[in-house]
């Protein structure tokens, strides 16, 4: 009872109260799962029934990441001058080490109900949040939210027409949650699951970015493709995205044609970090081995491209790049091949996992997500299930919805 009371928490916790505000909940979370965690260790030992590809993860997330960030940015100078405010990936390797606690008897399906459960929650909030603005309803109970600095609420106009932005911080996990109800939904189609499947559709078009809107609306058809085509499928989405793009330049489509206009405040803005980070790259030493954590206290490019108080920007991938260079690359590129390469192989109850995976990642590409308790949560719960099914391959965990 008490790790699957840890696991809920855990998952309510990243969803709803992600920057540990709303009394507490991250932290509370973080200290029950690593009590339970300790708990196990004393009683059972230090041996888990731990199995590849999550031991390389894990290495690679809680271990050599912050290692190295480390060992850079000591030799750099980025921890002799200034506050180290520079811990996203410090934090990320502790969520990440949290999924230990799913190797344990069923936690693996308790796991899948927490996030399943918690997602739908957050899903049946924004789209409730839509009907209280529609209705000139109080608002006090979402505003909670705002003010806990976990959601945003407003407006924004593309081609002339306003759309709401009700925008929590966890929205990007939804598509995990589109991803697993699409795939029920295919299996055996049914109004239930349709109903079940449109709830995080509408979620996501309702928080507000584009890139959000955008999987609301094409997300589902990755995981039709992915049922029936695997790795392949990715041609296939690629061209339906490409045939959409044209579509657009064809019958001139304001609101998506705004949405994409490089004159855009956030376009412009993200447009505007390439010729510094081209700038960044040209030192080879930069490019080879990045410039480890904390480095706006000494590379004058790289912080005048921060607002205050930050210490990165959202073009993930180019950042990643900047901190960790070429040889980070590389290692992130093959860990996250093996990840999608032992989904593969994994059962079919698992197999939604790779299209809700491709879609986060795709989605990260030009928002701070994965390396954050909601990233890691969600790549060390996949890390796990296809670990425990790859040790135990007749076995098949319930996850129970």
């Amino acid at each position: 009872m008490l790790s699957a009371f840890s696991i809920y928490i855990l998952w309510l916790a990243a969803v709803f109260d992600p920057t540990g505000w709303i009394y507490g909940l991250r932290y509370v979370a973080l200290g029950c799962v690593l009590f339970v965690l300790a708990i196990n260790f004393f009683f059972n030992g230090p041996v888990l029934r731990i199995h590849r590809p999550y031991i390389s993860l894990f290495f690679f997330f809680v271990y050599c990441l912050p290692f190295y960030g480390m060992t850079v940015a000591f030799i750099r100078g980025g921890l002799w001058e200034g506050n180290f405010i520079d811990t996203s990936y410090l934090v990320g390797g502790i969520y990440f080490a949290c999924s230990l606690i799913y190797f344990s008897n069923e936690n693996l399906s308790v796991a899948f109900r927490a996030h399943i459960f918690s997602l739908r929650c957050l899903s049946l909030i924004i789209i409730l949040a839509l009907i209280f603005l529609l209705a000139n309803l109080p608002l006090d109970w979402i505003y909670f939210f705002v003010v806990g600095g976990a959601a945003f609420l407003g407006e924004r106009n593309y081609g002339g027409i306003n759309f709401y932005y009700i925008y929590f911080i966890a929205s990007p996990m939804i598509m995990f949650l589109l991803a697993h109800e699409a795939w029920v939904f295919f299996e055996k189609p049914s109004l239930r699951k349709f109903l079940l499947l449109m709830l995080p559709v509408i979620a996501l078009f309702l928080s507000g970015t584009r890139a959000n809107m955008l999987i609301s609306v094409v997300g589902i058809f990755l995981v039709f493709f992915w049922r029936r085509y695997k790795f392949m499928s990715l041609l296939y989405f690629l061209g339906l995205l490409f045939l959409f793009f044209i579509g657009i330049s064809i019958f001139d489509f304001n609101v998506v044609a705004d949405m994409l206009n490089s004159a855009d405040a956030s376009n412009a803005i993200k447009i505007g970090y390439l010729n510094s980070y081209f700038e960044i790259f040209l030192d080879p030493a930069t490019l080879l081995f990045g410039q480890g954590f904390n480095a706006h206290v000494w590379s004058q490019p790289f912080s005048s491209m921060l607002e205050e108080g930050a210490s990165k920007t959202e073009l993930t991938y180019f950042e990643f790049l900047r901190v960790f260079g070429m040889v980070g690359v590389m290692a992130f590129v093959a860990i996250i091949y093996r990840l999608f390469s032992s989904i593969r192989a994994a059962p079919q109850n698992y197999q939604w996992l790779a299209p809700g995976l491709l879609l986060y990642l795709f989605v990260s590409a030009t928002n701070p997500y994965i390396f954050s308790s909601n990233g890691m949560l969600l790549i060390g719960l996949a890390a796990v299930a296809v670990s425990r099914c790859s040790s135990q391959r007749n076995s098949n965990f319930n996850i129970k919805q």
